[in-house]
Order: structure tokens, then sequence, then C-alpha cells
């Protein structure tokens, strides 16, 4: 076959020039793309360059797969990726920490891509978001009138309002979690987190190096003395790491799960997570839970997962007699030094003086009280380790007091009374989820109830953002009861 050579006309020269003229410049661009990264590298510290390169890549995370970016708005929160690589803002003498900057983009970025719908998604939570709006609205007027009055410096007052800005995760995480498939791979995210956040406790207090940046990490002292050896590692995310323990052993109960490997690999971490934070108020918050679930459900298999328990809580005390000895003993030293630390004038005590110092602020003035960011105690010994000691009250009740006055306690009692009571009807009428249900009820329980006098769960930002993750399962739950989709809200479920 003869081939006739085809003449090179004036367009396929155009053509060819063209393609060759985009490759050059493409080729251009890309090294002065690599000119611009090397200066930046040379110029800034590398973990600014991280921050900067993780915004848009959390932005296009935000847009295609929304519920992961809850979850790593969570391990934020949480303390589990480092400070000193993420994003802030500074104002007011303060700052937009990488988690504020996050939930409000988040909010923001759903808002847009649901901007037809996104009424219709947030319904699913309306009730509570009515329900804590009045506790919102005290806290902004509480914030308004001490700077007004300069009552507090403005950055105090800005550190403790952000706070009340985490309830936006109530109408934010049905826009994130919209379809079934979501919801489903949402839970499992949660859990996972809740596994990583246990192992980093443990590492934490086995090894005495610090990876998390919230939370408290100090050595373990019980009444007057410390406890060679053993550090206290404790995370924000405790209700989530605690209630992903109470939903094994619950679902184990109600017969939702069955026992296997993982399942036991999964307690004993979990547990490990809690033990070596030593937080009294968790361990008899857990306890309370598994006893109440066992009341409004006494079955053979309930008194199998008390065995099972306590089989693994064995394996756990061995492991820890062979690994390190002392831990046990702190153990059983700090859940049996509780009466002897009113004693002696350790944290206990100290929170007593506190409470008074509190109820006497809340007295002086019960309709405004402190106001938010406002001292309502002189400095003391602490205030030199701790800048905000003066400032920070332990128990929930007495800090929306001090703070806030009569309204701001009012809004709060009424919004727990509330919540609790519409968690606790969920549970007892449901037949699907149980156990999530039950334990989304503990939640709101145990951080408005049993740990609410030594910490301020419903005031906090990982308290609030632990909260809304609880009131979202408790109001999915409640539509799929109904047989109206929590999903496609209006659509009724076959």
């Amino acid at each position: 076959m003869v081939s006739v050579a085809q003449p090179i006309t004036g367009n396929t020269a155009r053509r060819g020039i063209g393609a060759w003229a985009l490759i050059s410049l493409a080729m251009i661009l890309f090294v002065l793309t690599l000119i611009f990264v090397g200066a930046l590298a040379a110029l800034l510290p590398w973990w600014l360059i991280v921050a900067v390169s993780a915004a848009p890549i959390f932005l296009v995370i935000a847009w295609r797969i929304p519920d992961l970016a809850l979850v790593l708005l969570a391990a934020v929160s949480f303390g589990l990726i480092p400070d000193f690589i993420l994003p802030s803002i500074p104002i007011a003498g303060g700052a937009l920490r990488a988690e504020d900057l996050g939930l409000f983009s988040l909010f923001a970025l759903l808002v847009v891509k649901n901007l037809q719908g996104s009424y219709k998604f947030a319904a699913l939570v309306a009730k509570p978001i009515a329900v804590v709006a009045p506790l919102v609205l005290v806290s902004l007027i509480s914030a308004m009138l001490a700077i007004i009055y300069a009552k507090s410096g403005i950055k105090d007052v800005f550190n403790e309002a952000r706070n009340y800005a985490y309830w936006l995760y109530l109408p934010l995480i049905p826009l994130a979690v919209r379809r079934e498939e979501e919801f489903h791979r949402f839970t499992k995210l949660l859990f996972a987190l809740a596994m990583i956040i246990a192992v980093a406790m443990i590492f934490q207090s086995t090894t005495g190096v610090k990876i998390t940046t919230r939370g408290q990490f100090s050595e373990l002292w019980n009444v007057s003395d410390s406890v060679a050896g053993i550090t206290r590692s404790t995370t924000p995310g405790m209700f989530l790491m605690a209630g992903s323990l109470l939903w094994l052993l619950v679902a184990y109960a109600l017969g939702e799960i069955k026992f296997s490997i993982l399942f036991a690999i999964s307690v004993l971490i979990l547990l490990g997570g809690i033990v070596v934070g030593f937080g009294r108020g968790l361990w008899v918050s857990l306890a309370i839970g598994f006893v109440l679930a066992g009341l409004v459900n006494l079955t053979p298999r309930y008194l199998k997962t008390l065995f099972v328990l306590g089989l693994l809580f064995s394996v756990l005390s061995a492991v820890s007699v062979i690994a390190k000895p002392e831990l046990l003993e702190a153990v059983v030293k700090r859940a049996t030094s509780f009466t002897e630390e009113f004693e002696r004038g350790t944290s206990l005590e100290r929170r007593k003086v506190e409470n008074q110092f509190a109820i006497n602020a809340f007295l002086g003035n019960p309709l405004e009280g402190v106001g938010l960011g406002g001292r309502y105690k002189p400095y003391g010994v602490d205030s030199a380790a701790w800048e905000a000691e003066s400032r920070y009250i332990h128990n929930t009740y007495l800090h929306a007091a001090a703070k806030m006055g009569l309204p701001g306690l009012i809004a709060l009692v009424f919004a727990i009374l509330y919540l609790l009571h519409s968690g606790w009807m969920v549970f007892r009428r449901t037949k699907k989820f149980r156990a999530l249900s039950f334990v989304s009820f503990w939640v709101l329980f145990s951080s408005g109830v049993v740990t609410a006098f030594t910490q301020p769960n419903w005031l906090t930002s990982t308290g609030v953002l632990s909260v809304c993750i609880a009131l979202y399962f408790t109001e999915y739950i409640r539509r799929l009861e109904r047989g109206v989709s929590p999903i496609s809200p209006g659509k009724v479920v076959e």
C-alpha cells in the first residue's frame, strides 16, 4: 500500500503550535509554583504551610462528604490534632480557633449547598433548638452587658461566649447527615473516633508522653499524695468514649450485636481509656447507666453481659498488673478515697470553697450575675499557673447562676429537664436503635446531672458538641419511630 503524505495546512500548524504553547505554559506555571512553594518553605514555618494547605482540603471534604468533615471537626475539638498546625484568627484579644472557623465555614457551606431545603433538614431538631434558644439568648445578652458596662475584659467575655456558639451544631448535624448511608457512616466514624481517643489516653498515661492538645495530662494525686509513675490523662471527648463503651454493652445485652473478638478488643480499649482518666464522676455515671439499662431490660442476656464485662475487666486488670502494677493500686485508691478527700484540703475541698464564692456572686446580683468573662472570686494560689482560675466554675448550675443570674439558671435547668424527659420517652417507646437511643439519653443525663456538679458540660464547647450529637440521634430515632423519614422530611417510611 502506498501512503500519501498529507500536506501541512495552516490550520494544522496552528493547532500544533497551540498545543506546544499550552504545554510550555503548563511547564512554566509548574516551575513557578515550585519556586513559590520553595520560597514559602524558606520564609514561613512548615506548620503554617500545612495549615494553609489543609483549609481547601477540608472545604472539598465538607462539600463532598460533610459527615466526615463533622467528625474531623470533632477530632480537632477533642484535641487529637496538634494546635500548632491549625489556623486561627486573632480577635478581641483572643482567637477564633480552627474548630470555630471549621464550624462556621461548614455551616455556611452546607446552607449554600442545600439552599432550597436547609430548613427542612434542620426541622429534624426544631424542638431542641427551641428549647436551648433561651439559654443562648441569655448568654448573648450577658455578653453584651459585660462589654457595655465594662464588667470584664473583651478577651475574657469572648472566650466564654464562644462556647455558646457551639449550639450551632444542632442544625448543622442534620444538614451534614442527610442520607441513610451518611447516617450509618457517621455513627461508624464516631465510634472509630472514640476508639482513637481511648488509644491516645492509654498511650499518654502509660508512656508519660503527651500527644493530645486538650484535656488534663498530669501526675495523679490521691488525697494529699501523688502516685509515683501514674499519669492522669483525660479528654474532652469523654462522653463519646464512654458512650461508645456503653453502647457496646447495651447493644450486646439487647441482642443487637453478637460477641466477637472485635467486640472484646473494643471493650478492653474503651475501658482502658476511661480508667486512665481517673474521673470518678464518669465512673459513677457509667455504672448508673448500665444499672439503669438493666432495670428496664432485666433479662438473662443482661446477666450474661454482666459476666462478660466482669471477665473483660479481669483481663484488663491482669494486663495492668503485669505491665504496670501501680496502675491497679492507683485505681483502687482513687475509687476509695472520695470521703477522705473532703477532710484533707484537696480538690474536693477546694470545690466547696469555689462553690461558696459562686453562690455569693449570684446572691450579690441575682438578676445579671457577674456576666460572661467576669471574676466571681479573688485571685488564688492557683491563678499563677492558671490565669482563668478566678473565672472558671466547675459546677454547671452555679456557673450559669453566677455568670448569667437567675435567667441563665432557669434557662439551663429548663433545657436539661425537658430534653432529659424527651430523651427518656424516646428510649422507652422506640423499637429501633434501642441501644443508641439509650446511650443518647445517657449522654444527656451524665453531662446534665451526674457530672454536672464537677464540670460545666453544657456550658463548654466540647460538652455542647457531645450534647448536640446525642440530641441529633434522639430526634432521628423519634421521627423514625413515628414513621416519618428523619433523612428526607415529609416522606413516610414503609
